[in-house]
């Protein structure tokens, strides 16, 4: 049994067009979605997607998760993630995500660790992937005195690159790319720059310079993922926060999961159990389950240990 779920838009300052034509959300979602959240238990009226399967139908996953332990491999607790789809028409602001001592310290059950994965990526497209300056008397030097091009360190992004930023890092997705997101489930994001964009009401967003500054490491970027191949999965990354996996399908293929899966597709097109699937639809494999895959496709697949 597999569980399909509703995605959930999320409209941007960055958004446009992109995220919609590309995870095929053109009729159902407005102009201006930078993000769907293919995956969330967030509290709050509309903050965790419903499930569109039988015999949970119209049953949030905050809810399955709270009352079928079982799915889950017996999980409890917070449920631990979001995975999001997005596709930015403009730069994210230069931002940060509190470690776990700091997001606890806040009221939160947990940091903000996330990855990226980069399903298609313009020519010359380049992500904030670290910054240069050496401790927090730096950088408030800098930010006093809005040196800002002088701040972030850059990364040139390509398809199939995956980024893993751990909280603490300064980072910014740049715009013409498409990425499939993971996060932890604490969503909260402290701002440092956003280029004086205002918004329709001629505003511009709120910083958080305090929050961030505090927040920030200074212990450099962590190595690159070093991926790994077992059969179809090619697995990025395992640690405590996560384990991400890209699942290739290229013929007609049994596959068994012994951890609950957080299954996206994110190229192509095929069948899951005989169900029709393509680009943006998202659906939970429970624990200990075997599913039938065909087709030409790509699945982007993420659990937590």
């Amino acid at each position: 049994m597999i569980l399909f779920f509703e995605p959930i838009p999320r409209y941007t300052i960055w958004g446009g067009k992109a995220c919609n034509q590309y995870f095929h959300t053109e009729d159902r979602f407005e102009d201006g979605v930078g993000q769907i959240w293919a995956f969330s238990a967030q509290a709050g009226e509309g903050m965790s997607t419903v499930c569109a399967s039988e015999p949970f139908k119209g049953k949030t996953l905050r809810e399955i998760w709270e009352q079928e332990p079982a799915l889950f491999g017996g999980k409890t607790g917070v449920f631990p993630l979001i995975i999001s789809l997005v596709a930015p028409e403009d730069d994210l602001s230069l931002q940060v995500h509190p470690d776990a001592e700091q997001a606890i310290r806040r009221g939160y059950p947990m940091g903000k660790n996330e990855a990226w994965y980069f399903i298609r990526c313009q020519e010359g497209a380049s992500i904030v992937y670290d910054h240069f300056m050496k401790d927090r008397e730096e950088m408030q030097a800098y930010v006093q005195a809005e040196r800002w091009d002088e701040i972030p360190k850059h990364r040139p992004v390509r398809d199939g690159d995956f980024v893993y930023i751990p909280a603490g890092m300064m980072h910014a997705m740049g715009k013409g790319v498409v990425v499939y997101e993971i996060q932890q489930s604490t969503d909260v994001t402290y701002r440092f720059y956003d280029y004086h964009r205002k918004d329709k009401n001629g505003n511009e967003r709120p910083l958080d310079l305090e929050d961030a500054i505090e927040c920030l490491h200074y212990d450099g970027a962590p190595k690159e993922a070093q991926p790994s191949v077992a059969g179809p999965e090619t697995i990025y990354i395992s640690n405590d926060s996560f384990t991400v996996s890209r699942l290739e399908v290229k013929e007609p293929l049994t596959w068994h999961t012994e951890p609950y899966r957080l299954a996206t597709v994110t190229v192509g097109a095929g069948t899951v159990d005989g169900i029709p699937v393509r680009e943006g639809s998202s659906f939970l494999i429970p624990s200990d389950t075997k599913v039938d895959l065909d087709g030409n496709m790509e699945i982007m697949l993420t659990f937590t240990a």
